[in-house]
């Protein structure tokens, strides 16, 4: 199996030490690793300093070479080394330090002048120091000592590495990745035979629900007008149900459902109605709530509000889109009202919600 690679983040100022630089990267490439640095972006743009950033957090170890420049600085007046350095130490990836010896030569030219990143570039190189690190005082000197550094590095780090993907698995992983692969595939199907199964599980449930409400009826007594003779009316469970479900998704109060069900109650285009009888729409009310198609609401209301409101359950909204779909399918319209019906049943409510108050 080949030996893994390491992705080594270089970190300093650039055009005073490039000729350390390079001979910095060419020594890690020698050592078969993958050396990385802020020479792929560019230094003046403060937009890439996340690209930087994630390239330091992917990298296994982070190296930083001081000399005496402190070098290109933020808008807040850091320097890009430094936040390099503080963006690696924040991330907890292993941290190579290789200051220069005081007592080294150095060009002139090649060092700082202006006294305030002078006093910048000394607390930066404290905190460096904070750390154990190598001295330097030549290219040669400092490849030499990165070499060692990054060695021992590599021995006592517990960094995995990087390594081709031809050989990151040996054959009995490969085999051992094959049988769970096979394993995977089984049970996906296994789960989609399943979930075909509960579907058609669910259907014949809600079939069976069906043919319940279909047989079973429910005589209502209801008033055109107010104070006019009762008069009689049948419906299956299916007719009140579908009638009632679109205004329950929500609540509805008792009163304004028996107003819903006396306007399913008319024939012949009327137009004004009473309410069906109230003890007839609790037992209908009931009957539905025995199937767990409809509940008593649970919703807050003011402490003066006595009104009982009713809402319909997650069953009842799978078994109104059960049968919505399958009247769909057979052409049958669901039940509707004429615009002169609605008018109606909306004055019809007003005047129970007008009762109600004055009641109360």
């Amino acid at each position: 199996m080949a030996q893994p690679k390491y992705q080594v983040f270089i970190s300093s100022t650039y055009e005073d030490l490039k000729v350390e630089r390079d001979a910095v990267v060419k020594t890690i490439l020698e050592m078969g690793h993958i050396p990385v640095g802020m020479e792929m972006f560019s230094a003046a743009d403060e937009e890439q300093w996340e690209i930087i950033a994630r390239h330091i957090a992917e990298s296994d170890f982070y190296l930083v070479v001081l000399a005496h420049k402190y070098g290109s600085e933020l808008s807040d007046g850091m320097s890009y080394t430094r936040k390099e350095y503080e963006h690696a130490a924040s991330v907890k990836i292993p941290i190579l330090g290789f200051p220069i010896k005081e007592s080294a030569a150095w060009p002139g030219d090649r060092r700082e002048t202006d006294a305030g990143k002078l006093e910048r570039l000394s607390d930066f190189r404290s905190l460096v120091m904070s750390r154990p690190v190598n001295f330097w005082e030549s290219a040669s000197d400092l490849c030499g000592k990165v070499a060692i550094s990054l060695n021992k590095a590599i021995l006592n780090s517990s960094t995995g590495g990087w390594i081709p993907a031809s050989q990151g698995v040996d054959p009995s992983m490969a085999k051992e990745l094959g049988r769970l692969s096979e394993e995977n595939a089984s049970l996906r199907k296994e789960l989609l035979a399943i979930k075909g199964q509960d579907k058609a599980d669910v259907e014949a449930e809600m079939g069976q629900l069906k043919s319940i409400l279909d047989l079973n009826r429910k005589d209502f007594n209801y008033r055109k007008e107010p104070n006019g003779v009762w008069l009689d009316a049948n419906k299956t469970l299916s007719e009140v149900f579908l009638v009632l479900a679109p205004s329950l998704q929500i609540e509805e109060s008792l009163g304004e459902i028996a107003s819903i069900l006396a306007m399913h109650c008319l024939e012949d285009g009327e137009t004004t109605w009473d309410v069906v009888a109230i003890n007839q729409v609790e037992d209908v009310l009931a009957t539905l709530a025995v199937l767990d198609l409809v509940e008593p609401s649970t919703r807050r209301h003011s402490v003066q509000d006595t009104t009982k409101y009713w809402t319909i359950t997650d069953k009842g909204r799978a078994m109104y889109k059960y049968i919505s779909r399958q009247n769909l399918r057979e052409g049958i319209s669901l039940p509707t009202s004429t615009p002169e019906l609605l008018a109606a049943l909306l004055e019809a409510v007003g005047k129970s919600r007008n009762k109600r108050d004055s009641s109360g």
